[in-house]
């Protein structure tokens, strides 16, 4: 029930038919696809502050 009312707030579509399975595969490709948006929005934050710094190790300081 709670993929299924996430799934209506990230879409605006209601789920109707869709099967649990279903639900729970298009869930998970939407929160994968904001983690990788939130990593790449990460890296590229860490690399302007390296430019900016002139550290060109910034990653391996991780």
């Amino acid at each position: 029930m709670k993929l299924a009312i996430e799934y209506r707030n990230r879409t605006g579509i209601d789920p109707g038919r869709m099967t649990f399975p279903q639900i729970r595969f298009a869930v998970g490709v939407m929160r994968e696809q904001d983690r990788l948006r939130k990593q790449e929005m990460a890296e590229s934050v860490l690399a302007a502050i390296s430019a900016a710094f002139g550290n060109k190790d910034a990653f391996a300081s991780l």
